[in-house]
C-alpha cells in the first residue's frame, strides 16, 4: 500500500497532530513543568531553597544523553535493516516472476500423445504462479502486523485458486480443511469488514458501460477531452488518491477485511494517564445494566492500551505460499522444463524470500533487554 507521509500532506489538523510526538509526551512535560514552577515558587516566595547543584545536572544530563542516543540509534538500525530487508523481497520477487514468464517455456509436448499443448492453459498456470509470488509479500505485511488468515482484500483474490482440504472435495469436511484457510478466531472480530454498498460502490466505479453505437463513442470521447482539460486546469487538494479503491472487486465465502486497518485512535490515547481509571468510567457509564462480557476477540489492546498478539495459529501464510512455489519449482524440474542457469535463480530467489521474511521475524520478535529499558526510564524520570 502506498504511505504517506501525514505531517506534511494535505488533510485534517488532528491527522497532523497525531504524526507528531506531543500527543505521547505532553503529560510528561506537563507533569514536570509543574514540578519546576513548584520548585520556582517555593525557592522564591519562602525561606526554604530547593536548588540543587549545576554539576549533578551536567552528570544526569551525560548519561541520558547516552542512553538516548543509544536508544535512538537502534531504533534507526531495525528501520534501516527492515528497508533493506523489503527491498530484497521486492528484487527477489521481480526475479522469480520474469523467470517463470520468460523462462519457463509456453510451448510444450505431451508426452503421451506427441501433440503440442494448448497455449492458454500455460498461460493461466504462470499467471497464477506469479500471483503467489505477489502474495507472498502481502502475506508478510499481514504476519508482521499480527493479522492471522488470508482473508484480506489485497491477499485474497491472489491466491484464491489454491486448494482448500487435503481431501477430495466431495467426501471433504470443515475439519478436513488446510489451515491456510482456518481464519484466526481472534482476528475474526477484531478487523471491520468490508460493507456491501462499499463493494457495490466501487464495482460501479470501476466497471462502465462499453459503449456500442458510434455515437456512444463520440460521447466517450468528448466526456475523455473535457477530464483531460480540466485535469490540466489544476488539481483539486480535496481528493486524494485511496489505495484500497484500486483493489479488485472480489467475492468470497466469508467477508473480506480491509488491507489496511490502523488501531482507532481514543480519548485515552490523547490522555494515556487516565487509563488508571478506565474501570471506575466503565462501571459508571454501564450503571444499573448488565451488559454482556467483552469477548476476547473483540478487544484490540490491553489493559494498558498495548496492542493484543493474536494467539498463535498452525498456520504461516507465507511459508505455506513458499511452499507451493517450490513444489511448482520442482514440478518444473521434473518435467524437464527449466535449463540449468534458470532452474538455479529461481531456487535462489525463493531461498532470498524466505530468509528475508526470517529476518524480518527476527526484528520484530526482538525487543530491547529488560534492564536497559528499566535504566532508561529510571534516567528519563
Amino acid at each position: 500500500m502506498v504511505a504517506e507521509n501525514p505531517l506534511f500532506a494535505g488533510g485534517r489538523y488532528y491527522k497532523k497532530f497525531k504524526a507528531t510526538v506531543i500527543n505521547d509526551i505532553w503529560p510528561e512535560v506537563l507533569f514536570f513543568t509543574l514540578v519546576g514552577v513548584m520548585v520556582t515558587m517555593v525557592s522564591e516566595m519562602t525561606s526554604t531553597s530547593l536548588a540543587i547543584s549545576n554539576q549533578m545536572l551536567t552528570v544526569l544530563g551525560t548519561v541520558l544523553g547516552l542512553v538516548i542516543s543509544f536508544r535512538t540509534s537502534t531504533a534507526y538500525e531495525r528501520f534501516s535493516e527492515g528497508r533493506k530487508l523489503w527491498t530484497n523481497i521486492a528484487i527477489a520477487s521481480r526475479n522469480l516472476a520474469q523467470i517463470i514468464w520468460i523462462h519457463v517455456p509456453f510451448d510444450r509436448v505431451d508426452k503421451a500423445s506427441g501433440m503440442k499443448k494448448a497455449t492458454l492453459p500455460i498461460v493461466i498456470e504462470k499467471k497464477s504462479m506469479i500471483n503467489l509470488v505477489q502474495a507472498y509479500s502481502v502475506s508478510v505485511k499481514h504476519l508482521l502486523r499480527g493479522e492471522g488468515g488470508v482473508y484480506y482484500a489485497d491477499l485474497y483474490p491472489l491466491i484464491s485458486l489454491l486448494p482448500r482440504f487435503s481431501t477430495h472435495v466431495e467426501h471433504a469436511s470443515e475439519d478436513d480443511m488446510l489451515p491456510l484457510w482456518r481464519a484466526s478466531d481472534m482476528d475474526h472480530d477484531v478487523h471491520k469488514t468490508i460493507r456491501e454498498d462499499t463493494i457495490k460502490s466501487v464495482s460501479r466505479a470501476n466497471t462502465a458501460p462499453l459503449p456500442d453505437t458510434k455515437e456512444d463513442f463520440g460521447e466517450q470521447e468528448t466526456r475523455e477531452t473535457q477530464s483531460w482539460a480540466n485535469s490540466m486546469r489544476g488539481r483539486s487538494h480535496k481528493k486524494k488518491f485511496d489505495p484500497e479503491l484500486a483493489l479488485p472487486v472480489f467475492l468470497s465465502e466469508r467477508p473480506l477485511r480491509p488491507a489496511r486497518n490502523p488501531p482507532v485512535s481514543s480519548f485515552y490515547d490523547y490522555f494515556p494517564f487516565l487509563r488508571l481509571l478506565k474501570p471506575i468510567f466503565k462501571q459508571v457509564s454501564h450503571f444499573g445494566d448488565k451488559p454482556a462480557p467483552e469477548p476476547t476477540s473483540a478487544r484490540t489492546r490491553n489493559f494498558m492500551g498495548k496492542k493484543i498478539r493474536p494467539e498463535a495459529a498452525d498456520s504461516n501464510v507465507p511459508m505455506e505460499i513458499a511452499l507451493f512455489l517450490m513444489t511448482y519449482y520442482s514440478w518444473l524440474m521434473r518435467q524437464g522444463l527449466l535449463t540449468p542457469a534458470s532452474a538455479t535463480a529461481m531456487n535462489n530467489a525463493i531461498a532470498s524470500m524466505q530468509d528475508t521474511v526470517t529476518n524480518l521475524e527476527r526484528i520484530k520478535n526482538t525487543p530491547l533487554p529488560f534492564a536497559y529499558q528499566a535504566h532508561l526510564r529510571i534516567s528519563l524520570w
